[in-house]
């Protein structure tokens, strides 16, 4: 349900970028590095509770078919330089957006530890 409000507060019919559906995968790494930071931070999460929310939470929130049918559907129109920015793009903020979280929440974990 948040994927979907998330992608109609986001849609623009005027751009050539889904970015409903880059708003969602970045922030869907921007989670998923903070949970990988946290733990490897030195905070202990219960396996099922630590699968739950990378598998359950950040899996069912992040949409990587639609990301490769947006990609798929601009270069299938001929908009070839459109497509590869969008796939471009969207991984590499994607790769930032997890790095970033991943060290921030390590750093926080480890702040609040000492």
């Amino acid at each position: 349900m948040l994927r979907y409000l998330l992608m109609l507060a986001t849609h623009n019919a005027e751009s050539h970028f889904h970015l409903g559906t880059i708003a969602v995968n970045v922030l869907g790494c921007l989670l998923l590095g903070s949970l990988v930071g946290v733990v490897d931070g030195g905070c202990q999460l219960n396996g099922g509770i630590h699968r739950f929310l990378v598998v359950g939470v950040c899996g069912g929130f992040t949409t990587f078919s639609t990301f490769v049918s947006d990609g798929f559907g601009l270069a299938h129109q001929g908009d070839t330089l459109h497509s590869m920015l969008y796939v471009c793009g969207s991984v590499l903020l994607g790769v930032v957006a997890f790095v970033t979280a991943y060290h921030v929440a390590g750093m926080l974990v480890r702040v609040v530890s000492n």
